[in-house]
């Protein structure tokens, strides 16, 4: 199996049914939830520079106030948050 087919496999059989039982719907690589005030957003980046036996990936994770995305008028979830209305946490997995 190659680096590739793994960190497929990761997202699909690991960390994907884990989101799933969490209440998180996946669409590509990410994961979405929308719960009560709050809507979070799970993502997985693969970097363009791997290979097939080299993987590197970026997990980002953030977390919205609706009531923010209301005043905005961007009460979908897939709307783009501006950075400053965000709480994200990025981490870089090498």
């Amino acid at each position: 199996m190659t680096a590739r087919e793994s960190y497929e496999a990761m997202i699909r059989e690991a960390i994907g049914p884990w989101l799933r039982e969490r209440g998180f719907k996946k669409r590509r690589n990410q994961f979405r939830r929308v719960r009560d005030e709050y809507w979070g957003v799970v993502d997985f980046q693969a970097s363009q520079w791997g290979s097939r036996d080299d993987v590197r990936f970026t997990r980002s994770d953030g977390r919205r106030h609706r009531a923010q995305a209301r005043a905005q008028g961007r009460d979908r979830l897939m709307a783009v948050a501006p950075p400053a209305l965000v709480k994200c946490l990025r981490r870089r997995t090498d």
